[in-house]
């Protein structure tokens, strides 16, 4: 992340604004990444507080939700790939 604050040696955080055009609505996000070791390995925390406004978050939120989850899940997976290949 190249905007947001730096808190610490091994931590990032900042905002991720958005707007929904055409769908009546906005997100404000606040994404938190930290490194951290643990057992002799390297741990990524990433924390997101999101919220969604307007007709989009009324009757999106399930559907935001389950793909953001799939979606860190996915980026997990490809991190450990590309981690381990090297």
């Amino acid at each position: 992340m190249r905007a947001g604050r730096r808190i610490g040696a091994a931590k990032r955080q900042g905002p991720l604004p958005g707007n929904a055009r055409g769908v009546g609505g906005a997100i404000r996000a606040t994404l938190d990444l930290a490194l951290a070791e643990k057992n002799a390995e390297t741990e990524l925390r990433i924390a997101t507080d999101l919220t969604v406004m307007g007709r989009l978050g009324e009757f999106g939120q399930a559907s935001i939700k389950r793909k953001a989850d799939q979606l860190i899940q996915d980026f997990a997976e490809c991190l450990a790939r590309q981690v381990t290949m090297r």
